[in-house]
């Protein structure tokens, strides 16, 4: 692929964006190109990297993922961070991780069904080598852009 998308590919992308069920055809026919085009232009962005995948976004409460926390982690001096995200992502409810600057280095979003399970997940968190403190931020009320960073993604584990 080229350096970057270029002004097709944005359109695209701006359609996909939107409504990623839409057919090459029906995107085609919107910004006037052939569909094979479309199809060539998508390859080669899904072969590029550019899009990561497609995805079904899903209301975690209507299958009741009733609480959404961050968790800042304060790390011990001189830990190998890049492991320590990957432990902490395989942790079931952890669908975010962040190594971050300032007093926590590490953030990581949280969903799960209810209090108990947040507190196995953070027993889990602070179990791990290099995890000196946790520091538990349950959200209140909060505001996200459709496919946004904190999209829920479907996973089967995530249905009890």
């Amino acid at each position: 692929m080229r350096s970057g998308p270029d002004d097709l590919d944005v359109q695209i992308l701006d359609i996909l964006g939107k409504d990623a069920r839409q057919s090459a055809r029906s995107i085609a026919r919107e910004i006037g190109v052939s569909p094979g085009l479309v199809l060539e232009r998508v390859r080669q962005m899904e072969g590029a990297g550019l899009i990561r995948g497609y995805r079904v976004e899903v209301n975690p409460q209507s299958i009741g993922l009733q609480i959404t926390a961050s968790l800042a982690i304060q790390l011990s001096p001189g830990i190998d961070v890049e492991p320590l995200m990957d432990q902490l992502i395989a942790i079931e409810g952890v669908e975010v991780v962040n190594w971050t600057t300032g007093k926590s280095l590490m953030l990581a979003a949280v969903r799960c069904q209810d209090a108990r399970e947040l507190r196995e997940i953070v027993k889990k968190v602070r179990k791990l080598e290099g995890v000196e403190t946790v520091e538990v931020l349950v959200s209140l009320a909060s505001r996200r852009r459709a496919g946004g960073q904190f999209a829920f993604v479907w996973t089967n584990s995530a249905h009890k």
